[in-house]
């Protein structure tokens, strides 16, 4: 799947098929053709432009006409009467034409049987999310999760909404297999296989349990209140057939697991 940004299309698209239009007016009228240099690269934007989107899409015939623009480009020159005017030799002002005037119609065939998916305003900034997204400090404190917490806001963007919460259970899961090594605690089997989310729930339960009571102790306590609900309430279900999530419930499993790693983050800070 390729990201296309509507904008950057829409107005390369237009300035090229306003050129077009431009030059068919110009042929019709009998008038040689020119144009100031100034507006020329600002042509030659929207050409390049479209050209790299359409490669990226790839529309390999729209991108091999605006090649032949590119092309031709190298044969303007300057006015003899006013330099600051470029213009296309007669000779080559057919195939000026044709090239400009190919692009639309090779656009419009190459893009049937294609689906193209539009985003939000919000909904891109989740699409656009990196392993930043909880903070710079649960990244630093849970590298390993960084891919999940993007790929799960990038599920959430999309629509995939169990697929947001499977991803957001491995990194609340990775998260876990931190704090319980922090407090001492196992994270993988005798066998060497990982222990699972509730597995790891036990060891840092149990590392919490013997704290002695105090503030320390009742923000650990906090902490395995989300890890409790986390494991029970979503990290089990997500893991079975027949379990999928609304999107309703992904925004706010979403903002659950954010909250559980700052606070883990928070509290395993020196």
């Amino acid at each position: 799947m390729q990201d296309l940004n509507a904008r950057d299309f829409a107005l390369h698209f237009q300035g090229v098929t306003s050129f077009h239009q431009m030059l068919v007016d110009t042929r019709q009228s009998g008038n040689l053709w020119c144009s100031p240099i100034s507006a020329f690269e600002i042509l030659r934007t929207h050409v390049e432009g479209l050209h790299g989107i359409c490669v990226d899409l790839e529309l390999g015939g729209a991108a091999a006409s605006l090649e032949r623009i590119q092309e031709l480009f190298a044969f303007l020159a300057p006015v003899p009467e006013d330099p600051r005017l470029l213009h296309m030799p007669i000779d080559r002002f057919p195939a000026f034409l044709a090239a400009f005037g190919e692009v639309g119609g090779r656009i419009q065939d190459e893009m049937k049987g294609r689906q193209l998916l539009s985003l939000t305003r919000a909904e891109s900034q989740l699409y656009e999310a990196n392993e930043l997204e909880f903070g710079e400090a649960v990244a630093d404190t849970f590298p390993d999760c960084g891919d999940d917490i993007e790929e799960a806001a990038k599920c959430r963007a999309l629509g995939r909404y169990t697929a947001c919460v499977f991803h957001l259970m491995r990194a609340a899961e990775g998260a876990a297999a931190v704090v319980s090594k922090r407090l001492g605690g196992e994270t993988h089997k005798d066998d060497g296989e990982p222990l699972t989310f509730g597995g790891l729930f036990n060891q840092v339960s149990d590392k919490i349990d013997v704290m002695p009571r105090g503030a320390q102790k009742d923000a650990w306590l906090k902490l395995k209140g989300f890890m409790s609900s986390v494991n029970r309430g979503t990290r089990t279900k997500v893991a079975h057939p027949g379990i999928t999530f609304t999107e309703q419930q992904a925004a706010r499993l979403f903002e659950q697991a954010r909250s559980f790693m700052e606070e883990a983050e928070e509290l395993l800070r020196p």
